[in-house]
């Protein structure tokens, strides 16, 4: 799996994901416009590297508003009191943990506008990216207009900078630096 900020696991099965709770999910989601969000701090779970997104509210108000909708699927399973929300680096030993963080830490703070949530469902063997899902209402789009030098150009829209995607180039480069 990617980087990740988790809003709700465990949630439903493959199985029992049907039309009706993708469409409750469109909605949840169109609710909350586009978060900005700045990771200047590591943090640690056993196991675990995670980046501290702040500020953390809207983080928060999603989780709770879904286990409002689904409140037999409380975060974590309920293993925690305080769920505290992280971008999910790394999953490994605490010497590779310690050499990620370091391959990080010259690179943050990282700020990214978080603008849709990826559902992810497991089949029995691994998690596979399904739905992604905007937030905010829908917006529409521009006219692409002709630059004023004359002549047509190809334009194109470019996403915005994605911190999932700095992320796991960093976590690239050190692999490749191991090799």
């Amino acid at each position: 799996m990617p980087a990740h900020i988790t809003l709700l696991y465990p949630f439903l099965d493959q199985d029992r994901f049907d039309p009706e709770t993708l469409a409750e999910l469109r909605n949840t989601f169109a609710r909350q416009e586009p978060i900005e969000l700045s990771f200047s701090a590591t943090g640690r779970f056993p196991g675990v590297l995670y980046l501290e997104p702040q500020p953390a509210a809207s983080l928060r108000s999603l989780t709770q508003a879904l286990v409002t909708r689904w409140p037999d699927h409380l975060p974590y399973g309920g293993a925690h009191a305080d769920v505290t929300p992280h971008l999910t680096v790394a999953c490994a030993d605490q010497r590779t943990l310690n050499e990620v963080a370091e391959a990080l830490q010259p690179h943050l703070p990282l700020v990214a506008t978080v603008d849709r949530a990826c559902v992810y469902l497991f089949d029995g063997a691994r998690w596979n990216p399904r739905y992604q899902l905007p937030l905010g209402e829908p917006k529409p789009e521009l006219p692409i207009s002709k630059p004023a030098t004359g002549g047509f150009e190809s334009w194109r829209t470019l996403p915005r900078h994605k911190v999932s995607s700095s992320v796991e180039e960093i976590l690239e480069e050190l692999r490749a630096d191991r090799l």
